[in-house]
Protein backbone atom coordinates (compact mmCIF):
# COMPACT_ATOMS: atom_id res chain seq x y z
CA UNK A 1 0.00 0.00 0.00
CA UNK A 2 2.90 2.23 0.99
CA UNK A 3 4.47 1.26 -2.36
CA UNK A 4 1.17 2.57 -4.25
CA UNK A 5 0.56 5.84 -2.70
CA UNK A 6 3.93 7.10 -1.33
CA UNK A 7 5.49 8.66 -4.77
CA UNK A 8 2.08 10.28 -5.61
CA UNK A 9 1.98 11.96 -2.00
CA UNK A 10 5.72 12.49 -1.90
CA UNK A 11 5.17 14.01 -5.63
CA UNK A 12 2.00 16.53 -4.21
CA UNK A 13 4.31 17.00 -0.90
CA UNK A 14 7.16 18.34 -3.03
CA UNK A 15 4.88 20.20 -5.31
CA UNK A 16 3.41 22.23 -2.64
CA UNK A 17 6.17 23.09 -0.04
CA UNK A 18 9.25 22.70 -2.35
CA UNK A 19 12.43 20.32 -2.41
CA UNK A 20 14.60 22.46 0.34
CA UNK A 21 11.55 21.77 2.68
CA UNK A 22 11.33 18.36 2.42
CA UNK A 23 15.51 18.45 2.41
CA UNK A 24 14.78 19.92 5.78
CA UNK A 25 12.20 17.54 7.62
CA UNK A 26 14.26 14.33 6.27
CA UNK A 27 17.45 15.76 7.98
CA UNK A 28 14.89 16.87 11.08
CA UNK A 29 13.82 12.76 11.11
CA UNK A 30 17.65 11.97 10.83
CA UNK A 31 18.11 13.86 13.96
CA UNK A 32 15.50 12.82 16.01
CA UNK A 33 16.70 9.00 15.18
CA UNK A 34 20.01 10.30 16.50
CA UNK A 35 18.76 11.83 19.78
CA UNK A 36 16.66 8.85 20.48
CA UNK A 37 19.73 6.25 20.53
CA UNK A 38 21.61 8.48 22.17
CA UNK A 39 18.72 8.69 25.50
CA UNK A 40 19.09 4.45 24.94
CA UNK A 41 21.46 3.02 27.95
CA UNK A 42 22.54 -0.32 28.89
CA UNK A 43 22.04 -1.58 32.77
CA UNK A 44 25.25 -3.25 33.54
CA UNK A 45 26.80 -5.98 31.41
CA UNK A 46 25.82 -9.32 29.58
CA UNK A 47 27.44 -12.58 31.13
CA UNK A 48 27.96 -15.42 29.38
CA UNK A 49 26.87 -19.19 30.36
CA UNK A 50 29.47 -22.04 29.28
CA UNK A 51 26.50 -23.82 28.20
CA UNK A 52 25.18 -20.88 25.89
CA UNK A 53 28.98 -20.62 24.42
CA UNK A 54 28.38 -24.36 23.58
CA UNK A 55 25.37 -24.60 22.47
CA UNK A 56 26.05 -21.59 19.95
CA UNK A 57 29.28 -23.51 18.99
CA UNK A 58 27.22 -26.29 18.46
CA UNK A 59 24.71 -24.35 16.34
CA UNK A 60 27.38 -23.36 14.22
CA UNK A 61 28.90 -25.89 13.30
CA UNK A 62 25.79 -27.63 12.30
CA UNK A 63 25.06 -25.20 9.90
CA UNK A 64 28.64 -25.19 8.74
CA UNK A 65 28.29 -28.77 7.76
CA UNK A 66 24.94 -28.48 6.36
CA UNK A 67 26.00 -25.38 3.63
CA UNK A 68 29.41 -25.77 2.80
CA UNK A 69 29.75 -22.64 1.98
CA UNK A 70 28.16 -19.93 4.61
CA UNK A 71 28.13 -16.93 1.66
CA UNK A 72 25.78 -19.40 0.18
CA UNK A 73 23.02 -18.27 2.81
CA UNK A 74 24.11 -14.40 2.70
CA UNK A 75 23.12 -15.02 -1.21
CA UNK A 76 19.87 -16.64 -0.91
CA UNK A 77 18.34 -14.21 1.76
CA UNK A 78 19.93 -10.67 0.14
CA UNK A 79 17.51 -12.69 -2.75
CA UNK A 80 14.33 -13.33 -0.97
CA UNK A 81 14.55 -9.66 0.91
CA UNK A 82 14.65 -8.30 -3.08
CA UNK A 83 12.33 -10.70 -4.41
Amino acid sequence: MARLIGPPLGGLITGLLGVSVIVLLDSATFLIACALIACLTVSGRAVRSEESDTEETSAAQAELAINDNPWKKVWRECWMVYA
